[in-house]
Parts: C-alpha cells; sequence; structure tokens
C-alpha cells in the first residue's frame, strides 16, 4: 500500500513538471498570426503578465484600463469551468500592467461591454474553456517547431509554462526578487519598465 502511495505522489510529481522553450521561440510565436485569435490573446497576456490561465479566462472588459503608453490589468478573479467565480489563487485581488500593442491586440476581443468576458465563448456569455485555449497554444507551438501536437502534449508542454517563463524572466530583470514581481511594484517602477522605448522587450530581454 506504501508503495502505491508513493507511486502515485512520484506520478503527480511527474505531471506537474511543465516543458518550456527558449524565449526566441516564444518571440517567433506571437509575432506569428494564429488559426485561433482568442488563444493568441491569452498566451500574450501570460507571457507578459504571468497571469494564470483562470485568472485570464475571468478577465471582463472593465479589468483593463488603458493609460498613457500602457494598461493596467485588476486580475479579480480565478474561474471554474462551470463559470464559478473565485478568488485569484493567492487569495488576493491585484494588479499588473501590459504594453499598449499588447492592449491594442486584446481589445479586438472587446464587444464594448464592461461586464463582458473578454476571452468569451462566441455560443454563450461565459469564457472559452481552458483546454480550448490549451489546444489553440499547442497547435501553434508545434508548428513552430515542425513536431506534432501529442509529441507536445506528451512531453509536458502547458499553458503553465507562459506563466513559467515570464516568471523567470521577470525575476531576472528586477535582481532575483519575488517571481510575481510586476503585480507588486509601485506603480511607478511599472511605468518605467514598460516605457514607450523599453515594451515588453525590456521584461523579456
Amino acid at each position: 500500500l506504501a508503495m502505491f502511495f508513493l507511486a502515485s505522489y512520484i506520478q503527480k510529481k511527474i505531471k506537474l513538471k511543465a516543458r518550456v522553450e527558449g524565449l526566441e521561440t516564444y518571440r517567433r510565436l506571437i509575432a506569428e498570426p494564429w488559426k485561433y485569435p482568442i488563444a493568441h490573446r491569452a498566451a500574450l497576456l501570460s507571457l507578459s503578465t504571468g497571469m494564470r490561465a483562470g485568472e485570464i479566462r475571468a478577465l471582463r472588459e472593465k479589468d483593463i484600463e488603458p493609460r498613457d503608453g500602457y494598461a493596467i490589468v485588476h486580475i479579480r478573479h480565478n474561474i471554474e469551468e462551470d463559470g464559478t467565480l473565485k478568488t485569484p489563487k493567492n487569495g488576493d485581488e491585484r494588479l499588473t500592467v501590459i504594453p499598449m500593442w499588447v492592449y491594442e491586440l486584446i481589445t479586438d476581443l472587446f464587444i464594448g461591454e464592461p461586464d463582458s468576458f473578454i476571452f468569451r465563448n462566441p455560443q454563450s456569455t461565459l469564457p472559452v474553456t481552458a483546454p480550448t485555449i490549451l489546444r489553440g497554444y499547442r497547435i501553434e507551438l508545434a508548428n513552430l517547431l515542425g513536431v506534432d501536437e501529442e509529441t507536445l502534449k506528451a512531453e509536458g508542454t502547458k499553458f503553465h509554462s507562459l506563466r513559467l517563463v515570464y516568471n523567470s524572466a521577470a525575476s531576472n530583470y528586477f535582481g532575483g526578487k519575488d517571481a510575481n514581481i510586476l503585480s507588486y511594484v509601485m506603480i511607478a517602477d511599472i511605468q518605467e519598465a514598460f516605457s514607450a522605448d523599453a515594451g515588453w522587450e525590456k521584461v523579456i530581454p
């Protein structure tokens, strides 16, 4: 019985590992047109903010505020597949920012209703499912790398991989501070990090 639980624990740990590509791969990936624009915008948000899939899917149009040269993102909720809203995983609402060019791409999904989910399913009022976004991401990455989608799935390519890339790059840029640093630093520091001259390239060097 002990060996059974040990094997289950090891299997769970293995499943938690995520395949991560090099930064140049992600740069090329987001620069290409995607078959599923919703998946592209979600991947872009995760790469530039470290947001989780559930937090991205829970975003409403009113949660993103444009400013001078950047936009503030209010991360107020996570969301279950059935549409149930809950607090973000860390338990608190928080702020992060995105460069204006990322904001402009995301507003392509807006319909002009502040309470509407940005990443909504066209057939309902709920967001698209997390597997839908993940599959869109895997398809594009597989095409770019010239591999089979099932290969990426077997090797641990997850949407969470994008968050890991952001966390690593942001942590390195801000001198090894907390991996989620952009969510907690002062707004003035955020403005500097996303100045018109720097943009996303400064955070993902």
